[in-house]
């Protein structure tokens, strides 16, 4: 599928998704399987629209988009606010898996500047167990990836290894590809 996603400044969110191609099936037992229950529809054949209010956060705490401008650009400081959001949060998960996850979180949902971007990265690169390899995304594009493999398995965020724009991220067998972002007028532009 294919998702388009508008975020505004206050936070607010509207997003598309679109059915693309055939469907595909992670293997030939689950194409069996679904063959067997009757081929009900799994994908809707006309496009979605949703809208939401979630704000900016760092683990639960709601920021604004001001907020997250202000944040330190030191990755030490950086590294230990995502750390106590972890702790704070008692997702389930351990303090360094839900410490990878509140800071990509940032890095996936959220247009930031360079500068606080690469920042995060750095901070990143402070948990311990993160890996950086060689790797190519959903579409086969090279890149560099940041990788963590904890109690929800590999996740990796993919990196274009010249410009460091996002290509997309990889989790478990699956994975997302972003192919343009900008800034523009409205919620229902284009860039």
């Amino acid at each position: 599928e294919t998702r388009e996603e508008w975020i505004a400044p206050d936070g607010s969110r509207r997003w598309i998704t679109r059915q693309v191609g055939p469907l595909g099936f992670p293997s030939a037992r689950d194409r069996e399987r679904w063959e067997a229950d009757g081929r009900p529809d799994l994908m809707p054949s006309s496009p979605s629209e949703d809208r939401t209010r979630t704000g900016f956060h760092i683990g639960t705490r709601k920021h604004s988009y001001r907020q997250l401008l202000a944040l330190p650009r030191d990755p030490r400081i950086l590294y230990e606010r995502f750390h106590d959001a972890a702790v704070e949060c008692q997702c389930g998960n351990g303090v360094d898996d839900q410490t990878f996850v509140v800071a990509i979180e940032l890095l996936r949902t959220t247009p930031l500047p360079d500068d606080l971007r690469a920042a995060i990265l750095r901070a990143i690169a402070l948990i311990p167990g993160i890996e950086q390899h060689a790797e190519r995304d959903v579409l086969g594009r090279p890149g560099v990836s940041v990788a963590y493999n904890g109690s929800q398995g590999r996740q990796a965020l993919i990196f274009d290894p010249s410009t460091y724009e996002m290509l997309g991220d990889r989790s478990g067998a699956g994975g997302t590809a972003d192919i343009e972002s900008g800034i523009v007028d409205s919620m229902t532009e284009r860039p």
